[in-house]
């Protein structure tokens, strides 16, 4: 899922934060990578993408953001799940966003396989109403795929009803990967790009478009705006227990340790595509329960995350 459980952050944050759109990457020493987002086709943006400014391990940064001060989940996104989330967000206007993700086995505990429960990591991004979402990650399910590894999923929302995972509404380019199959868990880090081009939503992973949501399913949208770009933008993990249990009980998030913790999961080079062009995210960082799942070694466009979830004995006998 997405952020959907925070709309008083996403007003507070456009309140309070100036998105400057016009990043320059030559200052940053960025300017093969934003180079390649000129691209004049869809397909062939980040085809041929320069890896400069990224890396397959964390981008550790000086200071660590805790998050805001209030937050404490779990927070309802589903009607029949809690669900616990860490990871950035930030509103900007752009036609897209990307960002490189690593790739875990985290385990969902001793009630592993109940229908809605999950583990995942993700790109999301919405509307200004938080109606209109595209989603793509990667997620272990067993309840969806039978076994516990992760599998590649897309996901999009239309007036805020979540419409499933990997459905027919997406369309897939025969001969690229498949939303459902397994990715590779290998200690690298993989890029999920997500960007509106020629009036559909297109969806990367690593160097390939895999296929596209038709602009078409908002087009029956209640209200005159059409989902065409993209204001709110969010990195993150996140756990999903089914209802009536609350707690997490040993229900892992990225590697299953906290986002302070060597060798926990990492999400980094986290950016915006504003007229073609890549912009480095600044975004903020948001946790639910950080006694479970937190972020560290914050620098707004890269962070570690994750938890091992509920491991008390008086919460989970």
């Amino acid at each position: 899922m997405y952020f959907r459980s925070f709309p008083q952050l996403t007003i507070l944050f456009r309140a309070l934060i100036v998105i400057t759109t016009c990043i320059t990457f030559g200052a940053l020493q960025q300017t093969a990578f934003a180079k390649s987002f000129s691209c004049s086709s869809a397909l062939a943006l980040c085809n041929n993408q320069s890896k400069l400014g990224r890396s397959d391990g964390p981008l550790v940064g000086r200071s660590t953001l805790k998050g805001m001060s209030g937050l404490v989940g779990p927070y309802v996104t589903d009607p029949n799940a809690y669900d616990y989330y860490a990871g950035g967000l930030q509103n900007s206007t752009a036609e897209g966003a990307g960002g490189y993700f690593g790739q875990y086995v985290p385990s969902l505990g001793p009630d592993s396989g109940r229908a809605g429960e999950h583990s995942l990591a993700e790109l999301a991004v919405e509307d200004y109403y938080g109606e209109q979402v595209v989603e793509v990650g990667w997620i272990v399910a067993p309840s969806i795929f039978r076994d516990g590894r992760p599998h590649l999923f897309v996901f999009y929302w239309v007036d805020g009803v979540g419409k499933g995972y990997n459905t027919s509404a997406f369309y897939h380019i025969p001969g690229t990967p498949q939303p459902g199959q397994r990715v590779a868990v290998d200690g690298k880090t993989h890029l999920y790009v997500i960007r509106f081009f020629q009036g559909n939503w297109w969806i990367r992973y690593d160097n390939t478009w895999i296929g596209y949501y038709p602009g078409t399913l908002w087009n029956n949208k209640a209200n005159s705006n059409k989902f065409t770009q993209v204001s709110t933008a969010s990195w993150f993990g996140e756990v999903a227990v089914p209802k009536p249990k609350v707690d997490p009980c040993q229900v892992q998030m990225g590697t299953g340790l906290l986002g302070d913790s060597n060798g926990s999961a990492v999400i980094n080079d986290m950016y915006f595509v504003v007229n073609g062009t890549a912009v480095i995210a600044q975004a903020t960082a948001i946790q639910t329960n950080a006694s479970d799942y937190d972020v560290g070694n914050f620098t707004g466009n890269s962070f570690t995350y994750g938890g091992p979830g509920d491991t008390s004995i008086l919460d989970c006998p």
